[in-house]
């Protein structure tokens, strides 16, 4: 048996479910060679809760079947459900997003599939090299050497702007006005997000571990020292990181800040965090919400060419203006695929998506700086808020006016996008 929980509490009952997940896959999806559990259960740093002796993790089992030839994504979506109900659980849906989870729904099969040659090819983003650095083959073959031996400066700044702007966008698919929100859930993001605040910050330093912890120890030692200009804005960062991830690897442990205290808190250093990041990240001077929206925007150079650059290179192409086209050809890619879901979650087609330059990934996050902010303790900024509802309508359709609604939607924008298996 694997050790799988940080405090190996639910290592028993984590077994079992995987050994019910691996037989439900191996039954449906032929030519298998390995199971791979990657993500906090992979590495050891998993949590959760027990309710009345049953336990109940805190987030996704993330997993990456190995195969001998490529599976269709619908048909995976169709196995992880599949797995899901066989827990008493919905899985991942294409569905509107739901502000009143709890820790225990939200919990799903996240389940990826490679083959054994796509191993040889990946690129160097985070759960690429998580799946070779800290995982836990769950059945079968260790094909993990396979993956190419990247080393942490390999990793692009890309992957730690997509990881901030992601913790930051749960700060607001699970705060709601109205009360709607799970009050442990929304605590249990912030510091999700203080820790991958660390996590973005240690790639842009080259200083980044795959677990929690070890990126907790590193951030203490060198956080005033390699980020003296954020220390002096925010000097209780590596406090609130510590505290997050404490709390993150043993659930029994608490918080003592109310759910709406500590997300105010986060909400003030997160704006400071991510100045600073895409400062450095785009070598552009921000000051302003105008000019971290802005930036996000209009960082396709950044966002984009890194991974073009690996994608030629691992396939033996040393053509420098190919790169240059992703840049260009990527976001008209991910048009027409967010396009499709899009239609899918409203039933009907929402063509204003293919009138930005940037791709719906960069406006999706452009929007994001004026509707979290916007959201302060003496109440909304409604002009601020109305700048995030008219960069989110030119994607998705927006249908309210108050901060509930406008977050709520883009909650769904975001799902939409994001929970396409895109690579």
């Amino acid at each position: 048996m694997g050790k799988y929980c940080f405090n190996s509490k639910g290592d028993d009952q984590v077994q079992t479910q995987m050994d019910l997940a691996n037989k439900i896959v191996l039954e449906r999806i032929r030519g298998v060679r390995s199971i791979i559990l990657y993500g906090g259960f992979g590495r050891g740093e998993g949590s959760g809760r027990f309710i009345d002796g049953k336990f109940f993790p805190a987030n996704d089992y993330d997993v990456y079947v190995i195969t001998d030839k490529r599976i269709d994504n619908g048909y995976i979506e169709e196995v992880a459900r599949l797995v899901a109900a066989k827990w008493n659980k919905k899985g991942i849906t294409l569905e509107i997003f739901d502000k009143k989870q709890t820790l225990g729904d939200n919990f799903y099969y996240d389940f990826k599939c490679l083959t054994v040659d796509q191993l040889k090819t990946l690129f160097p983003m985070l759960r690429y090299y998580e799946l070779k650095n800290s995982s836990v083959v769950v059945w079968g073959e260790d094909l993990r050497y396979l993956i190419p031996d990247y080393k942490v400066k390999d990793i692009p700044i890309a992957e730690a702007a997509r990881v901030l702007l992601n913790r930051m966008t749960h700060l607001v698919e699970y705060m709601s006005l109205d009360g709607k929100h799970d009050p442990e859930m929304l605590k249990y993001f912030v510091a999700k997000a203080y820790i991958d605040a660390c996590t973005a910050l240690l790639i842009l330093s080259e200083k980044y571990a795959p677990t929690y912890f070890k990126r907790m120890q590193i951030f203490k030692e060198t956080y005033k020292k390699d980020f003296s200009e954020l220390y002096s804005l925010i000097p209780h960062l590596v406090d609130r990181v510590v505290e997050a991830t404490t709390w993150k690897l043993d659930l029994d442990r608490d918080i003592n800040l109310s759910d709406l205290e500590y997300w105010h808190q986060a909400r003030k250093d997160m704006y400071e965090i991510a100045k600073y990041f895409f400062s450095k990240f785009t070598g552009k001077e921000i000051r302003e919400i105008n000019d971290l929206s802005n930036v996000i925007l209009n960082m396709r150079k950044e966002y984009y060419e890194q991974y073009g650059y690996w994608f030629l290179k691992l396939r033996g192409i040393d053509n420098k203006l190919i790169p240059k086209v992703m840049r260009f050809s990527l976001p008209y890619y991910f048009k027409y695929k967010y396009f499709l879901r899009v239609k899918e979650q409203i039933n009907k087609d929402y063509y204003k998506i293919f009138y930005s330059s940037s791709g719906p990934d960069l406006v999706i996050f452009s929007a994001l700086p004026y509707i979290l902010f916007s959201l302060k303790e003496e109440g909304v900024d409604k002009e601020m808020l109305m700048k995030g509802r008219m960069i989110l309508s030119s994607i998705y359709p927006v249908k309210g006016n108050d901060w509930e609604s406008i977050s709520q939607d883009y909650a769904n924008a975001y799902v939409a996008f994001f929970l396409q298996k895109i690579v």
